[in-house]
């Protein structure tokens, strides 16, 4: 195998292959407690599994809390440049893997690569899969499937918007993916009194039915909105110290929606 010097390459930043911060308050909700079930299992069975959903339905938080909590290996977080090439695509985790990044060719990267991961001590996350596309997955799988020939497999997490529609014409990647985790907007009451009892006091004495008109017009069932819409309650008028929290009034939920721009 041969690899470009290393004196020719040079550090990535210290946030390669590094996971982003998760919130203060993460709710327990079905497909976080999934993730860490599917977590478990690919690394178990040194596979590949995949996390997908819409935009702000809280895929990268479920998945950073999972690796958290399931050792066995050392993971390596990846995020690809949009619309990224098969060589930009083996680069980026190449740069995660490693800490490095330098002139090497697709295939220099992809041997390397291939070398390391079969020392089965690391485990790789590819955030926004999506970026990479079609082309991007099945090169990420060929890479997987030269560690498995040599009978040392590592655990692999693809996490992305709409993976299963990019794959439905793909069988012999879709078929490599060995279970998935679904991620949608919040819908189902008990995931919602959940999540919003985590999120803020005056949310958990809110009614069941205020809660979700606000669900259904402003933060639309997503995650991400839901923590934005939770860290204004506290620059609410009505917000004061008290010795019990008050549940929002139609006033606080007008001035949020502004604030939010859900006009």
């Amino acid at each position: 195998m041969t690899t470009t010097p290393l004196h020719q390459q040079v550090p990535v930043p210290d946030s390669a292959g590094q996971f982003p911060p998760v919130p203060d308050t993460v709710a327990n909700l079905l497909a976080v407690t999934e993730s860490l079930t599917a977590t478990r299992m690919t690394v178990d069975f040194r596979d590949i599994a995949c996390f997908t959903g819409n935009p702000g339905t809280g895929k990268t938080t479920a998945v950073t809390l999972a690796t958290q909590q399931v050792g066995g290996v050392n993971w390596k977080y990846c995020i690809p440049p949009q619309r990224a090439t098969t060589k930009g695509a083996m680069l980026a985790l190449y740069e995660s893997v490693f800490g490095w990044c330098g002139p090497l060719t697709e295939r220099e990267a992809t041997d390397a690569l291939a070398h390391r991961l079969a020392e089965g001590d690391l485990g790789v996350v590819i955030d926004e899969v999506h970026h990479v596309g079609l082309l991007g997955m099945q090169q990420y799988r060929h890479l997987w499937d030269r560690t498995c020939i040599n009978g040392d497999p590592f655990p692999m997490l693809f996490v992305g918007c709409d993976v299963r529609e990019t794959l439905a014409r793909a069988d012999e990647v879709r078929t490599r993916i060995a279970r998935w985790v679904l991620f949608d907007r919040v819908q189902h009451g008990d995931d919602l009194t959940t999540l919003t009892r985590e999120l803020h006091p005056r949310l958990a004495v809110t009614p069941a039915a205020s809660l979700e008109r606000i669900n259904d017009t402003i933060t639309e069932g997503n995650v991400r909105a839901w923590h934005q819409f939770a860290k204004h309650i506290d620059y609410l008028p009505s917000t004061g110290e008290q010795s019990t929290p008050k549940r929002l009034t139609s006033d606080d939920v007008r001035r949020l929606r502004n604030l939010l721009g859900a006009f």
